[in-house]
C-alpha cells in the first residue's frame, strides 16, 4: 500500500512502468506524484520521458522547461530539450541547449556528442572533429561519439580514420 502523501513512491512506481513500457500507466502515476509535489523538478523530468515516449513532444517540452524552471542545474533536462530541439531543426535552440549542459557538468559527453552531430550536419567538419574528440577524450567507451567522429572524418577525406572510429563505434555497440 503507497502512502498517499508520498509523491516520491508515486514517481518511482511510474518509472518502474515508464521502464516496462507501461506508458498509460507510468503517466497516471507521475500525475498523482505531481498533485502531492507539483514543484518536484525530478517528476516534471519523468513526465518528459513519458510523454515523449507517447508521441506528445509539445507537453514533453513543457515538461523540460518546468524541470528547468525549478532546478535551473537540471543538465538532464538541458540535454533533453537541446535533442528535441535539434529534432525539431531548431539548431541554433539545440546547441544553445547543449553548451548550457557543458556549463552545468564539462564531462557531459553527450552533449559534446550532439554538438558534434549538429557540425557534422552543418557541414563544418573540422569544428566536428575537435569536439567529438573532447567528447572521446572524457569518455573513450561512449559509442555515439565514435560514430559521429567517423562521419566527420569520411567527410574530410580522411576514409581510414573514419573506417576505425566507426569500428570501434560499432565494438562499443554490441
Amino acid at each position: 500500500e503507497i502512502d498517499p502523501k508520498n509523491a516520491s513512491a508515486y514517481r518511482n512506481i511510474g518509472l518502474a512502468y515508464y521502464r516496462m513500457g507501461f506508458l498509460e500507466k507510468a503517466l497516471a502515476e507521475l500525475k498523482s506524484a505531481l498533485d502531492i509535489a507539483p514543484n518536484d523538478a525530478e517528476t516534471h523530468y519523468a513526465m518528459e520521458n513519458v510523454l515523449y515516449g507517447m508521441g506528445l513532444h509539445d507537453e514533453a517540452v513543457l515538461e523540460l522547461k518546468k524541470s528547468i524552471e525549478l532546478n535551473p542545474e537540471y543538465k538532464e533536462a538541458y540535454n533533453n530539450l537541446g535533442f528535441i530541439y535539434y529534432e525539431r531543426g531548431m539548431i541554433d535552440e539545440a546547441v544553445e541547449k547543449f553548451r548550457k549542459v557543458i556549463e552545468l557538468d564539462p564531462n557531459f559527453v553527450e552533449a559534446y556528442s550532439n554538438i558534434g552531430l549538429i557540425y557534422c550536419e552543418k557541414g563544418m567538419f573540422e569544428e566536428a572533429i575537435v569536439i567529438l574528440k573532447k567528447a572521446i577524450d572524457i569518455n573513450p567507451t561512449f559509442p555515439d561519439a565514435h560514430n559521429n567522429l567517423g562521419y566527420a572524418y569520411w567527410n574530410q577525406g580522411d576514409k581510414d580514420k573514419a573506417m576505425r572510429e566507426v569500428s570501434i563505434y560499432k565494438q562499443l555497440s554490441d
